[in-house]
């Protein structure tokens, strides 16, 4: 479970100019269920996500799950939180051309250091058969699933999903969206979007945000009688339901009498979430090893032949750089002893000289 308190974010545009993404807000989210946060551009959606996915620092505030206050995390321990805790899809789809559907997957493995099915998961999400095509051989809506399957690979108990269905038509975004409903019957999937008519018919709860405050907070009345409701002097058509034959020719014989027709205020209404108890839940950390970072570079170079040349040759420069600046340095150094030893010796003949005359 997942209580923030008091959050605030504030981002500094210059010496004397602030923007404030988040204005000290407070929520309470249940372990499990399709939460929609909604809200104009600017609203503090984004930065809401952010927070929760520790990918940015907030300003002041507390984000508590599980017991633990990620927030107050080091860096170290926000990075065994998003490893072990979360898994994210993003609107970009952000996958590498370079590597198959399953290496895309399994990627996100390796570098967490957990353990997971790859095969099991990509064919939870459809794409088994599609297991060796590569991201420019698919659709939006099959890279979109690619980017659900990478996240879900890790066995995350939240999915952070930042605009998942932007760039996708009508009918991908439905496909997607309830596949991210399926999800949420057993975690807790936290949706930013734009689109009420999308969160009206998947979320159970709409949080919408406004100047980065909470404007309203709402959760599905799963007891509504979604039904087309006449009364003395209105009617109140269903909400997001095809209306029967019957139904339509109530409607019109109620609208030539002159009764207004109303839309249904939806299966929703506010109310104040208070969830109490807790898991107790250690952040794991990645266990990379050596040897799995060289396979990784492996991977990339056997992807990218020419990336890895350039890296190669450019690493090859740099360290030749590094080799004549200190050789420069060293031969300064050497050069300055020389003639300070030099100049002493002078100094000492110079003396003797001078004294032996004397004698003389």
């Amino acid at each position: 479970m997942i209580k923030i308190r008091n959050l605030t974010k504030v981002y500094k545009m210059s010496r004397k100019a602030s923007c404030t993404a988040l204005n000290d807000v407070s929520i309470d989210f249940p372990d499990k269920g399709m939460m929609f946060v909604l809200g104009k551009s600017g609203s503090g959606k984004s930065t809401l996500l952010n927070m929760i996915g520790t990918l940015d620092n907030i300003t002041s505030g507390d984000i508590w799950v599980d017991g633990n206050n990620v927030a107050k995390l080091n860096k170290r321990g926000q990075q065994k939180y998003r490893s072990s805790y979360l898994g994210f899809v993003f609107q970009n789809f952000v996958l590498l051309e370079e590597f198959t559907v399953y290496e895309n997957v399994k990627l996100a493995l390796d570098v967490s250091g957990v353990d997971g099915d790859v095969l099991e998961v990509l064919e939870s999400v459809e794409l088994l058969e599609y297991k060796d095509k590569y991201p420019n051989e698919l659709s939006g809506g099959q890279r979109q699933r690619v980017a659900i399957a990478r996240a879900l690979v890790k066995k995350p108990k939240v999915l952070l999903c930042d605009e998942p269905t932007g760039n996708l038509d009508y009918r991908t975004s439905g496909q997607i969206l309830s596949k991210l409903k399926e999800l949420s019957k057993d975690l807790l999937v936290i949706v930013v979007s734009h689109n009420l008519v999308d969160a009206e018919e998947y979320a159970d709860r709409i949080i919408e945000l406004f100047d980065g405050k909470i404007l309203s907070d709402k959760s599905r009345d799963y007891d509504y009688n979604n039904n087309l409701i006449v009364s003395d002097n209105e009617v109140i058509l269903p909400h997001h339901k095809d209306l029967t034959d019957e139904e339509i020719k109530v409607l019109n014989e109620n609208v030539k009498v002159g009764k207004k027709v109303k839309q249904g205020h939806g299966a929703y209404y506010d109310k104040d979430v208070v969830i109490e108890g807790e898991r107790d839940v250690v952040f794991t950390s990645s266990n990379l090893k050596i040897k799995d970072y060289f396979n990784l570079s492996r991977m990339f170079s056997r992807k990218n032949k020419i990336g890895s040349i350039y890296t190669i040759l450019i690493t090859a420069l740099f360290i030749s750089l590094l080799y004549l600046i200190q050789s420069f340095i060293v031969y300064d150094k050497v050069y300055s002893v020389y003639n300070k030893e030099k100049k002493k010796n002078l100094l000492v003949r110079s003396i003797y000289r001078i004294e032996h005359q004397k004698d003389l």
